[in-house]
């Protein structure tokens, strides 16, 4: 695509946020600031969320009826990209998210949590290549929008009875999306306000989920003005 050399709009949802600052951060300041006008990150788990760790134990449906979340795992397991999702130890610490009758589980043992799952090459995969990702979620070098959403029960622990991960366990919710916890859908918002002042801008849609951000009217109309209220000289990309 042509557009004359016009900075564009990098607009991303959930874990395309994630990506997208991966990407930026590998780019010199020059070309963030020559080629990209605004990065606006709509739900991002920038700490990752509990939710992924129902992936790994007993499968997710997504509120799919008649399913059995446990013929859906290894499919969901396979997805490498579900590896970014795991909570991070900078965003939730040694809280405790996990519980068995027998052990506990917090972002600090996502290595031990996948080999107790049944899952140990997840482990290598895990090690090898997500904590650098994740460790340290350094800002661009360009103006920000950060989109998100709160007042919604979200899976915030996570506790498996006798059964072990063979059955579906009882959950505690918290605060968030539906499926990006609160605290990881803030989880950048001190350092990064800290470190860009006014190129930082933050927006909440109270009680719309993560999926609905994206199809309520409201929610999108907001997006869309948010799109155009940047310079008119950038181009969109999503």
């Amino acid at each position: 695509m042509n557009n004359g050399k016009q900075p564009v709009i990098i607009l991303s949802h959930s874990l395309g946020g994630l990506w997208a600052l991966h990407f930026l951060r590998q780019q010199s300041l020059t070309w963030q600031q020559e080629y990209i006008g605004h990065f606006i990150a709509v739900s991002t788990p920038w700490g990752g969320t509990v939710q992924s760790m129902k992936i790994f134990a007993s499968g997710y449906a997504e509120g799919a009826p008649f399913i059995n979340p446990l013929l859906l795992r290894a499919e969901q397991r396979s997805s490498e990209s579900n590896l970014w999702l795991l909570p991070t130890p900078a965003t939730f610490d040694k809280q405790v998210l996990v519980t068995t009758e027998r052990d506990s589980y917090s972002a600090c043992d996502i290595s031990r949590f996948l080999e107790d799952v049944g899952y140990p090459e997840g482990v290598p995969l895990y090690e090898s290549r997500i904590p650098a990702l994740v460790e340290s979620l350094n800002p661009p070098f360009i103006p920000v929008t950060i989109v998100y959403s709160d007042g919604i029960d979200t899976p915030l622990m996570l506790a498996y009875g006798r059964k072990g991960f063979e059955h579906q366990p009882l959950v505690t919710y918290g605060d968030g999306d539906g499926t990006v916890n609160l605290q990881s859908l803030m989880g950048v918002l001190n350092r990064w306000k800290a470190l860009q002042g006014e190129d930082l801008e933050v927006i909440n849609l109270h009680g719309k989920t993560h999926s609905t951000i994206l199809t309520d009217k409201q929610a999108v109309n907001t997006l869309v003005e948010i799109v155009l209220s940047k310079p008119r000289h950038a181009e969109i990309l999503s």
